[in-house]
């Protein structure tokens, strides 16, 4: 069994309220500041904490 990991539950909770296409983009501007953010940071990404960004 695989598990969601925080950021997917969001967004399909995210999808389900606002629909696919809004979560879609909401998605990719969260995973996008993510990304920036740990690229500043230096530091890994990890997955089963809830990303706060």
């Amino acid at each position: 069994m695989k598990r969601f990991s925080p950021l997917k539950s969001w967004a399909v909770r995210l999808a389900g309220r606002r629909g696919f296409r809004k979560a879609a983009v909401a998605t990719a501007r969260k995973i996008a500041v993510l990304m920036l953010t740990l690229w500043k940071n230096g530091t890994d990404y990890q997955w089963t904490k809830e990303a706060t960004a």
